[in-house]
């Protein structure tokens, strides 16, 4: 029996997208219900106080699940991955998905953080705070590599993706939208994961998904 799923999130990619992809690749018939940026936020606005759509804390994303509602991004990654994946894994493997999932999400986060950096940080040396998150990422992106470089599998912990597998194609994607006018590509010179990208998007489920992917980054339009 097919789950009834809804997925719930600003039409942005964002914390959202990660999930957008796992669930085109894996057939998962389910609602993309994106909230558009309208005039003062009003869509969201009259949606945010209801937990049933917005979560406990009145935040998204936010998932449902054959009448379950998973709200917060962490918790919805380790939903799906259990209900999904979770089985097809050793031991190791499981663990090794957790600790790559926990580095890549940071990873993506500091991206968003960066475009946002004149909301949160007033007075901060942007460009400062830019070079700085540059010089974290392409150490992480280096170990990712030797993941890929050093390891028996196609993807990062197995012959097929796991959810860190598209946090990362994520993670790098939107690391070349933000940082290439800054600095040339932070993975240029680490061919693995040139190839990553290349094999990810190959997928036909992948395919599917960039086709669909909403035109802004952040829910921050501008």
């Amino acid at each position: 029996m097919k789950p009834t799923v809804i997925l719930r999130y600003f039409d942005c990619r964002g914390r959202a997208q990660v999930f957008r992809y796992l669930l085109t690749e894996r057939n998962i018939e389910f609602s993309d219900e994106r909230i558009p940026f309208d005039d003062n936020w009003q869509a969201w606005s009259s949606l945010k106080p209801d937990t049933d759509k917005s979560g406990i804390f009145n935040r998204l994303p936010v998932l449902h699940w054959n009448g379950d509602t998973v709200a917060e991004t962490w918790v919805i990654a380790q939903f799906l991955h259990q209900t999904l994946d979770g089985h097809k894994y050793t031991g190791q493997q499981n663990r090794l998905i957790q600790m790559l999932k926990s580095s890549i999400l940071e990873d993506v986060g500091s991206i968003y953080t960066v475009l946002n950096l004149d909301l949160l940080y007033q007075g901060i040396d942007e460009k400062k705070a830019a070079e700085d998150t540059i010089t974290r990422l392409s150490g992480n992106f280096k170990k990712y590599e030797g993941i890929l470089a050093n390891g028996r599998f196609s993807y990062l912990a197995a012959e097929t993706p796991s959810l860190a597998d598209y946090w990362l194609y994520e993670a790098l994607t939107t690391s070349k939208i933000v940082f290439d006018p800054i600095k040339e590509s932070l993975f240029n010179e680490l061919p693995d994961l040139v190839r990553f990208i290349e094999t990810m998007e190959k997928r036909p489920g992948m395919k599917t998904a960039i086709q669909l992917l909403p035109d802004c980054l952040t829910a921050r339009p501008d």
